[in-house]
């Protein structure tokens, strides 16, 4: 890792990136490669595959990669009423939201080089601290990702493993998501961000050892209440 101060831009760290087949993974790698300088390692892996995390541990160690930091980032929403959701929606979210952080943070810890130096950063959401009506399942799979970060980081405290929550209101990503939040109108324009900016509010939270990292001081507000 290259960094001279957490607050600024002057900060890199080589990259292992695992994203769903066919989504532009190796664009991305080549382009962060070129310019940032890093070395970029990625593999297509889909972590609803059962045995999707065993795959990715076995070619982490296949690539002789040591490890010290693992941010579990992949999830999926569904915006709609309960009775109108499928099963197979609400089954693919929890294996996704839930069960596939488990058994990542499971199977790619003990790849840490150091047993007593290492970060783990956890993407839960705002929505972890209240029930949500048109998300129930959402929300009830990020309160498990807030309560199991807060667990973990209590048994990894004094091996010297910071573990975080990150809790962001709605992040403007795709095009589908950014028209969702433009309908909130000043709602949206005041509670939600780009994706650089909660990026950059994780890695500092995660880096000053903070349990729960919420970006934007209205948000932090709203999880208080």
């Amino acid at each position: 890792i290259t960094c001279r101060d957490w607050s600024s831009d002057v900060c890199s760290s080589d990259l292992v990136l695992v994203d769903l087949p066919g989504t532009g993974l190796s664009d991305t790698a080549e382009d962060l490669k070129k310019n940032l300088g890093v070395d970029i390692r990625f593999l297509e892996q889909d972590l609803i595959d059962p045995y999707g995390p065993l795959k990715i541990r076995d070619w982490i160690v296949s690539q002789g990669i040591y490890l010290y930091i693992l941010i579990n980032n992949a999830g999926v929403s569904y915006n709609k009423l309960f009775l109108d959701s499928t099963m197979e929606e609400n089954e693919n979210l929890l294996n996704l939201n839930i069960l596939s952080t488990v058994k990542m943070t499971r199977t790619v810890l003990p790849l840490f080089s150091s047993p007593g130096n290492g970060f783990v950063l956890n993407v839960s959401s705002l929505s972890a601290f209240y029930p949500m009506p048109y998300m129930p399942v959402y929300a009830s799979s990020k309160s498990f990702v807030l309560n199991f970060t807060l667990a973990l980081r209590a048994e990894l405290l004094r091996k010297g493993i910071s573990v975080s929550a990150l809790c962001p209101n709605g992040v403007k990503t795709n095009p589908e998501c950014r028209a969702k939040i433009a309908a909130q109108g000043l709602a949206g324009r005041v509670f939600c961000h780009d994706a650089e900016f909660v990026a950059r509010e994780g890695i500092k939270g995660l880096f000053n050892n903070k349990a729960v990292i919420i970006p934007g001081w209205p948000n932090r507000l709203l999880g208080a209440l």
